[in-house]
């Protein structure tokens, strides 16, 4: 009987003491283009779903002072490559304030994974260890707050145990950025756990057996929602096998909490 063999697989990491937080209040790093504002109230650390389901409300001109973290970009990246490219914009452009932090290859952040740790925990953990060391980081009086925004409960419970204030977007807005109108209407209901008040707002989605069944019979139409670079409240859902290949979706209750990419069933208006 042939066995298989066993490979043992070695992974070499390079870490630094040298990467800079890229803040303007930091007496330590001394970068010359910081980033992030010196006289910000607090800075943001975002989690990877809050990235990946979040994006149009990371895009409002009212989020500045944005730190993304290496771990988190690597999560987007291999998830939706969308959301991925738009959040480099982000980064790129100097007015919104928005740091990248290389925290895997910090050598004060780098998180080991533990044996029986999913890959999820590990960057979940990863995620708190930087928020954490950024408190650590700057402190002092005169501090900006560190936030690290995030819809998991456990997440959340994790983080608090800890000593890391963290919170849901929509309480972020209300506590910080004074209930935000255009924030608000940003913000996708699909996991925050502050938004059961909104339920009513939404039409309920239909089943996978009715949404199948109303294709079958022509009631329904399916394809592929993009939702539009320029205007967060319209997208357009590409049709599969149909003589009209686009179909616009204007407003978001009619967008019914898609997200960009997503294969979705619309109904055509008479």
């Amino acid at each position: 009987m042939k066995r298989g063999n066993v490979v043992k697989v070695l992974k070499e990491v390079y870490l630094r003491d040298d990467i800079e937080c890229g803040s303007a209040f930091c007496t330590v790093c001394k970068r010359k283009d910081p980033v992030l504002e010196k006289d910000a109230a607090c800075y943001v650390i975002p989690d990877t779903n809050i990235c990946l389901h979040q994006i149009d409300a990371l895009e409002s001109p009212a989020m500045h002072n944005v730190i993304l973290l290496s771990v988190v970009l690597d999560e987007v990246r291999n998830q939706n490559k969308a959301t991925f490219a738009r959040l480099k914009q982000l980064i790129m452009d100097q007015s919104r304030h928005i740091h990248f932090f290389a925290n895997e290859s910090h050598k004060s952040c780098y998180t080991e994974r533990e044996p029986g740790e999913s890959a999820n925990d590990r960057n979940d953990r990863a995620i708190r260890n930087a928020a954490e060391w950024y408190s650590r980081h700057l402190s002092g009086p005169g501090a900006p707050k560190m936030i690290l925004i995030t819809h998991d409960a456990a997440n959340k419970r994790l983080s608090e145990e800890r000593g890391i204030t963290a919170m849901s977007l929509k309480d972020y807005v209300h506590a910080f950025m004074g209930g935000n109108a255009e924030m608000l209407d940003r913000i996708s209901n699909r996991d925050d756990p502050s938004s059961s008040g909104d339920k009513g707002k939404y039409r309920p989605h239909l089943s996978k057996k009715d949404a199948s069944a109303g294709i079958a019979k022509g009631i329904y139409k399916q394809g592929k929602l993009g939702t539009s670079s320029y205007n967060y409240r319209e997208g357009t859902v590409r049709i599969f096998n149909d003589k009209f290949p686009e179909v616009l979706i204007s407003g978001l209750q009619d967008m019914n909490r898609a997200l960009d990419g997503d294969t979705v069933a619309i109904e055509m208006l008479p």
